[in-house]
């Protein structure tokens, strides 16, 4: 996957004044060859972690943009260029990012994961707008504001875009997304690795909600999808157990949001529709994983203190 991401930058950046930069994160050194293939300035970053590698992406440049994206993406003819000149044409923007689309050949349950990870919303982007979040895998970022800021927080293994552009945005810095701005983001191949993806970003999302509690109330970016979600199914069963309001009313209820969320998927791409039913499963599936994750934070954060309060005692 990652010859094919090679591949779709070189492409990107033809024509473009720019480097290429391959960060390998390895504990050894081993994509120096492909690297070299690629006409990649290499670097090693022995520390695991997205944000050590980044990290060590921007030090390597000097360049006045910074765009990045993962190795399991493939980025479109005209990513680099669309990005730079945005963020040229703007000059009050930090950070521009774009879709992380589903890639076309990817297989079923991929589409039916990646349905509700952006792709049914993009006929409903147009144009430049206003963004608090953007894709780790598809956005750029002016370099003398990230260093400005302290680049990316090496403390997060997860949730490291969620945490550097909720800083950014408490800083007073503008963000904004662009739908015509596309990368290919293939999706896991699994339920066991979604499920692990998710219950590892519902943790790290109660550590960034646990340091910018009123940004991230205010940018509503982490408590929805998965907190809201949760809380509506919750309510949902509540008012079944009860039996306050008629089984036929909640069905009823039910089908609608079926019906639209079908109706979305036609209207986007009439394929999509068939991975609806599944689709709805894996984002219930995702907010409860999510919300495991986020509780599983406010517990360890809990247990943390109490050790503290132990610690102290004892010194006393």
């Amino acid at each position: 996957m990652i010859a094919r991401c090679l591949c779709s930058i070189v492409d990107s950046i033809d024509g473009v004044n720019s480097e290429l930069i391959l960060v390998d994160n390895n504990d050894a050194p081993v994509m120096e060859p492909l690297a070299t293939r690629s006409r990649a300035k290499y670097v090693h970053e022995s520390q695991a972690g997205i944000a050590f590698a980044r990290n060590a992406a921007m030090r390597a440049s000097k360049a006045e943009f910074l765009l990045f994206t993962d190795d399991d993406c493939v980025v479109s003819h005209d990513w680099a260029r669309s990005i730079v000149q945005g963020l040229l044409a703007e000059p009050q923007l930090t950070a521009l990012g774009g879709v992380a689309a589903t890639p076309l050949d990817s297989t079923f349950f991929q589409k039916s994961i990646g349905l509700f990870l952006g792709d049914v919303r993009e006929p409903y982007r147009t144009g430049l707008a206003a963004a608090s979040r953007l894709d780790s895998c598809n956005v750029g970022y002016r370099r003398n504001v990230l260093e400005k800021i302290g680049g990316f927080d090496t403390t997060f293994a997860r949730s490291v875009e969620i945490e550097l552009d909720i800083r950014l945005y408490g800083s007073g810095y503008k963000l904004a997304f662009d739908p015509a701005i596309v990368v290919y983001h293939e999706r896991r191949h699994s339920l066991e690795e979604f499920l692990r993806q998710f219950l590892n970003w519902g943790y790290y999302n109660f550590r960034v909600f646990q340091k910018y509690p009123s940004l991230v109330i205010r940018t509503r970016k982490i408590i929805a999808p998965s907190m809201g979600l949760c809380a509506v199914c919750a309510g949902v069963l509540t008012v079944l157990l009860s039996s306050q309001v008629p089984p036929f009313i909640l069905a009823l209820l039910v089908l609608t949001g079926l019906a639209w969320l079908t109706a979305t998927a036609v209207l986007t791409n009439r394929e999509k529709a068939t991975y609806v039913p599944f689709g709805v499963l894996m984002l219930l599936l995702r907010a409860g994983v999510e919300a495991v994750g986020f509780y599983k934070g406010v517990l360890d954060c809990a247990k943390s203190a109490m050790v503290v309060r132990v610690r102290r005692r004892s010194s006393i």
